[in-house]
């Protein structure tokens, strides 16, 4: 079984899905008995996904308001980069992190902040544990590739379960939202101080 995550904000939707949707179409080629689950957001349009979910023909599952019951169902995922990915990993589902956002956006967010991951899973844990695929790197086939592994038994899932594991130790128990930003706060001051920036 796997995740879609597409993000929350209507863009997002519109940048992610139709990719994520070829990608499970390459997934379905490569593993005929793979399920797909779409969890949708709360204040998100979720009749406009399940139209385009149910116009790719795709074993796929989209609901609202259960999100636990979903991601705990999944082996693997592929989600935009933001909290859902932190979300997947407490619940033991290695993601394929992926975003697109316009060219301009892309090249003003590179200046401004000069950190080596974007996901929250691989900032936490200091390294590339999930892999990252961002603006044109982000393609079906890369996609479809990476969450087969993911979700498939060998070593690139072993390694990307005993890499959340240990970011859940790092985060511990109830509050690990607040510890995750605190690490995301952490890497990006210590960007600043190398390009001897003061905090805000």
């Amino acid at each position: 079984v796997f995740g879609l995550l597409p993000g929350s904000r209507p863009s997002e939707i519109a940048r992610h899905l139709p990719p994520m949707l070829e990608a499970a179409r390459r997934i379905a080629a490569e593993a005929p008995g793979a399920r797909f689950v779409v969890p949708v957001a709360d204040g998100v349009d979720g009749a406009r996904i399940e139209r385009q979910v149910a116009a790719s023909g795709l074993p796929a599952r989209v609901a609202a308001g259960a999100f636990d019951l979903l991601a705990s169902a999944c082996d693997a995922a592929i989600a935009a980069s933001g909290t859902a990915t932190l979300e997947l990993a407490v619940r033991d589902v290695p993601s394929v992190v992926v975003y697109r956002t316009s060219a301009l956006t892309h090249a003003i967010a590179r200046r401004i902040v000069a950190v080596p991951h974007v996901g929250l899973v691989n900032l936490v844990a200091g390294s590339e544990v999930l892999p990252e695929l961002i603006q044109d790197a982000f393609t079906p086939d890369r996609a479809a590739r990476l969450a087969l592994q993911l979700g498939r038994p060998g070593p690139e899932r072993s390694r990307a379960l005993d890499a959340l594991a240990r970011v859940r130790s790092a985060l511990g128990p109830p509050g690990a939202y607040d510890r995750a930003a605190a690490a995301l706060l952490e890497v990006l001051d210590g960007d600043r101080g190398r390009r001897g920036e003061s905090a805000p």
